[in-house]
């Protein structure tokens, strides 16, 4: 048997190299998988094929005026979208110009009739009408509505 004194010692240093490599190869791993699921993300979401005109808008004192309600309501990474009819889809989708890590939520709907949309930046709401294609696009917490949604094309 050894004694306390007759092991093996390793200078502190290498101790902090090693416990470094490891905490560096598992943010690599995080890293890396992280920008696969912006990217197959960003493929399924087809933000480059958004492109329409705006949605109109509506005040919040003219949608409880109309009697405006959504029925079905969606939280996708922290933004929350509620819409009157049809059905969505919501992804995140890389920004452009940047390495994939970063990355805004779309959602596209096939015929949402209203939608009301709250972020942290507050509560939005579009009036794209019935039967006509939509997409939400949040960056930096502010919601565009385009009428326009090529997932349901």
């Amino acid at each position: 048997m050894f004694s306390r004194a007759e092991g093996v010692h390793f200078p502190r240093w290498v101790i902090a190299a090693v416990v470094l490599a490891a905490v560096g190869l598992v943010s690599g791993f995080e890293i890396v998988d992280r920008f696969l699921e912006v990217r197959d993300s960003t493929a399924q979401g087809n933000a480059v094929g958004i492109a329409g005109p705006p949605c109109p808008t509506v005040s919040r004192a003219q949608f409880m005026a109309q009697g405006l309600q959504t029925r079905w309501v969606s939280n996708f990474n922290g933004v929350v979208v509620g819409r009157r009819f049809g059905e969505v889809s919501c992804s995140e989708v890389a920004k452009a110009g940047g390495m994939g890590v970063a990355s805004f939520p779309v959602c596209q709907f096939n015929a949402p009739d209203v939608l009301a949309v709250r972020t942290a930046k507050g509560m939005f709401y579009f009036r794209p009408g019935v039967g006509r294609k939509a997409s939400i696009l949040v960056t930096d917490g502010a919601p565009r509505c385009i009428l326009a949604a090529p997932d349901w094309s």
